[in-house]
This record gives C-alpha cells, sequence and structure tokens, in this order.
C-alpha cells in the first residue's frame, strides 16, 4: 500500500505525519518480531527532512524495526518508481514538498490513498481545501482507485475541542462533505521531540520525560488503523457531535443538562452522619450519598425540580 502526503502550504505538518506514522509502524515491528511489516519511507522533498532524521538514526546506531528510507526526486519517473517499488515493500510511505509540481503530483496519484494534513487555521484549511478539490477532480476525471482525506492536526482548538472559529471551519469542511480522517493529531511537543531526537515517539522516555509521548503513540497506531480500514469520519451526524467525536471511534451520547446542588450541613447532621456511616460499616460520604438521593426522591414525588 501506498500512502502519499500532499499539500501545497508549507508547514502544514506532512513530514511530521509520515514520522508519527512510522513510529506506529516501528511499535507494531518491535511488539511483532515474528509479523513484521516492511515499510519504505520515501522522501520526495528537496528540503530531504525524512532523509536526515533516517540518516541520523543510522549515525546514533538506532534499530530499524524494518523502515528503511529513501530519497527520490526525479519529478518525471515518481510514479514509474513507486509502481516498482510498490510490491518490494508492505507499505510505502511518501513525504512530498509543498510547492506543487506537476510530474510530482502524477506520482502522487499513483497512491492508494493521498493525505493532506491540516489544522483548522483558515489559511491553512482554505489550501487543504484546495488540494482536495485538485486532487478529487483527478482522481475521478482519470477514473484512479486512489482516495484523498484530510487529516486535522496538533492545533491548540483541536487538542481542547474549543475555539470558536476552529469549530466554524471544521463545521464548513463537514458539511461540504470532504472525506475527513477518523483520528486527529494533537501532541504537538511530542511530535517536536521526534525530528529533534531523531527518535520514534516509543523511545522518546530515553530522552524526554513529557506525558503527551503515550498519547502520541497511540494517536500514531490510532491513524495506521484509520488508513488502513478507510475510516472516515461519518457523515450523518450533526456537526458539533462529529467534532467531538473525531479520533473516538464513536459517536458521543447526546449532551444531557446535569443539575447542580449545593448542600448545606450542620454539626448535628454531620454527627448523625458519622454514626449512621459507622454503624453500616460506609464511608461518610457513601451515607451522605444515600440521604442525597433519597432527597431527590422525595422532591420528584412532590413535583419539586
Amino acid at each position: 500500500m501506498i500512502i502519499s502526503m500532499y499539500g501545497t502550504k508549507g508547514g502544514s505538518g506532512k513530514t511530521t505525519t509520515v514520522i508519527s506514522l512510522l513510529s506506529g509502524f516501528a511499535h507494531f515491528n518491535k511488539q511483532n518480531p515474528d509479523n513484521v511489516k516492511t515499510v519504505l519511507a520515501l522522501d520526495s522533498d528537496l528540503q530531504g527532512t525524512l532523509t536526515r532524521f533516517g540518516e541520523a538514526r543510522e549515525r546514533r546506531g538506532r534499530e530499524a524495526y524494518g523502515i528503511e528510507f529513501g530519497h527520490y526526486t526525479d519529478d518525471e519517473n515518481l510514479a514509474a518508481y513507486l509502481n516498482e517499488k510498490r510490491y518490494e515493500y508492505d507499505f510505502i510511505l511518501v513525504d512530498t514538498p509543498s510547492a506543487q509540481i506537476n510530474d510530482r503530483l502524477s506520482g502522487v496519484l499513483t497512491s492508494d490513498i493521498i493525505v493532506t494534513p491540516s489544522s483548522l487555521r483558515a489559511v491553512e484549511m482554505s489550501a487543504a481545501i484546495k488540494n482536495a478539490n485538485q486532487i478529487n477532480t483527478l482522481i475521478y476525471k482519470h477514473d484512479l482507485p486512489a482516495t484523498h482525506v484530510l487529516l486535522l492536526v496538533w492545533v491548540p482548538q483541536l487538542k481542547n475541542m474549543t475555539g470558536k472559529v476552529g469549530k466554524a471551519i471544521f463545521e464548513t469542511t463537514y458539511k461540504a462533505g470532504y472525506q475527513i480522517l477518523d483520528t486527529r493529531l494533537t501532541q504537538q511537543q511530542a511530535y517536536a521531540n521526534l525530528t529533534d531526537y531523531n527518535v520514534y515517539t516509543f523511545e522518546l522516555p530515553e530522552v524526554s520525560k513529557g506525558k503527551s509521548n503515550q498519547l502520541a503513540l497511540g494517536e500514531a497506531r490510532q491513524m495506521i488503523e484509520a488508513l488502513l480500514t478507510q475510516r472516515i469520519l461519518e457523515q450523518d451526524m450533526d456537526p458539533e457531535d462529529a467534532f467531538w467525536a473525531l479520533g473516538t471511534g464513536k459517536k458521543p451520547t447526546k449532551k444531557t443538562g446535569k443539575t447542580q446542588m449545593s448542600v448545606s450541613i450542620h454539626d448535628d447532621d454531620l454527627e448523625f452522619l458519622h454514626n449512621y456511616a459507622a454503624e453500616r460499616d460506609i464511608s461518610v460520604r457513601a451515607g451522605l450519598q444515600c440521604f442525597l438521593r433519597l432527597a431527590i426522591k422525595q422532591a420528584k414525588d412532590k413535583g419539586e425540580k
């Protein structure tokens, strides 16, 4: 399977997404030595960030985990090169440059899945949608088997699921029917550390004790699963529900309002609760919950709120 990153906006997260995916595949291979998946990480960007990542790992004697790194920038023959290598590896991950190069685009279109990463910032999403329209038009025009998906990445409003502007941009994109991969990458610091230290996510504890390491590995593995099963965010949900469900793998339950109460307890009541709890060998809190449930029931019986 060939999975290519494509997007004309610089800094949108293409290389980071590839390295995150590599972390997921490397971790799988480490955990399953009898079922190793061979992976080619192909850098077709002249900047060569992915290539330097692989070279740094090799210099430092890092384990390969079934992953090879390649650098191929012959635009005219990229499609032929990918088709030649297709059956030599279980997976080929292609990192592409930000500038649109038509010859390289023809190579990208030989992929099984084309991923355009984007944040929920207006400028980045605008560029991502333009790329999606371009790719989908070519797929339709030439009747290609490729699938194009948008991958939402790392901005704070996505991580915290807040931010009115980000939610509005998501709603517009979702309602327009664009295919959004049902996963997300939000652990900014962990992904920055990958390229800084030339390690995979599960190796990060050697150099970073950040709490986001395990979350980042979970996101990488979830992204691989979403790509392999082509799990797209369902189109039949309310946009706000879809926004909250992104990456959870399930529809959210309907949000219900909860009544909040403030309770004043007098000293005599507290002494009674202590005695009540001691007699029944339960905590004071459990005793209080019993009385609160009873009080709520009596209030409902009287028609009170």
